[in-house]
């Protein structure tokens, strides 16, 4: 039961961190679009609230449909899972896995909601030009702490939710979980999420260059952009 409420909290966090903390109310408007000034935000479309709320529900569809499976684990009902041999038993009990990826997502969200009040007003989901340039907080340390914690919650939730031998496994026939094909899937996944953050840091990376200049500079050679003392 306790996994099965932590996973909750887990979701609830996630769901959290993947909210806009402001309103951008222009952001999609033609008027806005059109403007030559507009900064380039190369995955807009990934910020855009349809896809935001998919995401919501989709993430809390996959949770409770995991804290079932740990309920009724290591039975399952036939109607609630075709192929029950498919699960592994590190997902659905306490394990080095489950215990990772929880801790991962239950320090990384409160880093990155951190993140979103120690810029405030400026911190969007869209690419825009911000009113003051950060320099404390996480951001005497770190140019992208939002980032890295966002890696972590991402790679903890695919480790607890988005696996094949998870409850995915249960619609996938057996042959199909033993092949590994999913590993493919998986890696493709997690490299292009980490590929499309580097795309999002470099358009912010610009605007803050063009709106800053020196300032900006100096406090960019001087901290790290996602781990402090790594990289």
């Amino acid at each position: 039961l306790f996994l099965a409420l932590a996973i909750l909290l887990s979701t609830h966090l996630t769901i959290l961190v993947l909210t806009p903390p402001n309103a951008t109310s222009n952001g999609h408007s033609k008027t806005a679009a059109a403007s030559p000034t507009k900064p380039k935000d190369t995955i807009s479309p990934l910020t855009h609230p349809s896809f935001l709320n998919l995401t919501h529900a989709l993430l809390a569809l996959l949770s409770l449909y995991h804290v079932l499976l740990i309920l009724y684990y290591p039975s399952p009902p036939s109607s609630l899972c075709p192929h029950p041999s498919n699960l592994n038993p590190d997902l659905f009990t306490w394990s080095f896995t489950t215990s990772l990826c929880l801790l991962g997502i239950l320090l990384a969200a409160p880093v990155r909601l951190l993140a979103f009040r120690g810029l405030g007003n400026d911190f969007t989901f869209r690419v825009k030009e911000p009113g003051r340039l950060v320099t404390s907080g996480l951001y005497a340390y770190v140019q992208h702490p939002s980032y890295t914690a966002n890696i972590i919650i991402m790679l903890g939730n695919f480790g607890l939710l988005g696996r094949i031998d998870g409850g995915i496994g249960c619609w996938v026939p057996e042959e199909g979980v033993q092949s590994g094909w999913w590993k493919v899937v998986a890696g493709v996944l997690v490299g292009g999420a980490v590929g499309l953050t580097g795309v999002r840091v470099r358009d912010e990376e610009a605007v803050l260059r063009g709106r800053f200049g020196k300032e900006w500079e100096v406090w960019h050679r001087r901290t790290w952009r996602f781990v402090p003392g790594v990289f």
